[in-house]
């Protein structure tokens, strides 16, 4: 199986197990995380690339 895009389907990823880190193992409110997760998600955006 091929995928049509990789790289989002790698940056969801990454962000998936990034907000699993951050809710598990550091305990962080859901707004801490949501803000956060917000701005990593604007990113590609805003540079045109995946970081």
């Amino acid at each position: 199986m091929s995928l049509l895009r990789p790289e989002d389907a790698v940056f969801e990823a990454m962000l998936a197990g990034w907000t699993r880190q951050q809710r598990g193992g550091r305990r962080l409110q859901s707004k801490t995380i949501g803000d956060r997760l917000r701005v990593v998600e604007r990113f590609p955006e805003f540079a045109n690339a995946y970081p």
